[in-house]
C-alpha cells in the first residue's frame, strides 16, 4: 500500500502569512481537494502541519502530525512522513497546487514495484523543459536516513537529496506548467482566480 503524504508546515511568509493551504480553489480549501485526489489514487493520505487547529474542515481519518524538527523545509516534512507512516511507500506531494490532477498521481504509483524491489529508490516528474517536482513524487522511506544526514547540514535543497539518491525520472509533456502551478504569492493566487472565471 501507498502512503498518501501532504506537505503543509511551511509559513506561507511569501503569500503574506495567508495559510496556502486554506485557499479556495474552485469553492473549497485547498487542502481539501489534494486530500481527495490522494484518497482516489492511493486511499490513505496523512498531513504534515504545525498548524493542526487550522484544519478541521479535513475528516478524523485524515491523521495529522506536526514536524519532528521545524523550519526544515520540504525535507523535515518527509523525514517526519517516513517516521510515522505505516507504509514504505510515501506519495509525496506539496499543498500548494492547485492544478494537480489523478492522472500524474496514477503514473507515479505504477512505479510502486521498482521501489519496492530496491532498483529505485524515488520517482519523480521531469517537465519538458528539464525542471524537476520533487514535491510531486513517489518515495521508499529506506532514504529517511539520507534526509537525514542532509538535514544536519546547513544544506536543505531537495536537488542535492535526488542526487543521493536512486531516482527514475517521470517525463511529462502535456500542459505540465499548469498541472504543477505552484501558488507561492498573493498575484498566483489572483491569476489562478481570473483563470476560474473565464
Amino acid at each position: 500500500m501507498i502512503q498518501g503524504v501532504i506537505l503543509a508546515g511551511g509559513k506561507s511568509s511569501r503569500m503574506g502569512g495567508q495559510p496556502k493551504e486554506l485557499l479556495s480553489v474552485k469553492g473549497e480549501p485547498l487542502i481539501v481537494r489534494t486530500c481527495r485526489l490522494l484518497q482516489q489514487t492511493v486511499q490513505s493520505c496523512l498531513v504534515i502541519s504545525n498548524h493542526a487547529e487550522r484544519l478541521t474542515m479535513l475528516p478524523p481519518s485524515i491523521s495529522i502530525y506536526p514536524d519532528d524538527i521545524k523550519e526544515q523545509g520540504p525535507l523535515g516534512g518527509m523525514a517526519t512522513a517516513m517516521r510515522v507512516s505505516a507504509h514504505d511507500l510515501l506519495l509525496v506531494v506539496g499543498c500548494d497546487m492547485p492544478e494537480l490532477n489523478e492522472d500524474i498521481l496514477y503514473k507515479l504509483t505504477m512505479y510502486a514495484p521498482q521501489l519496492k524491489s530496491g532498483q529505485l529508490d524515488a520517482v519523480v516528474p521531469e517537465q519538458a523543459d528539464g525542471r524537476l517536482q520533487p514535491l510531486c513524487a513517489l518515495y521508499h522511506r529506506r532514504i529517511r536516513p539520507v534526509i537525514l544526514d542532509q538535514l544536519s547540514t546547513e544544506n536543505k535543497r531537495m536537488r542535492t537529496m535526488l542526487d543521493t539518491i536512486n531516482v527514475a525520472y517521470l517525463p511529462v509533456q502535456q500542459d505540465s506548467t499548469k498541472v504543477f502551478y505552484n501558488l507561492n504569492t498573493p498575484a498566483d493566487y489572483e491569476t489562478l482566480r481570473k483563470e476560474e472565471t473565464k
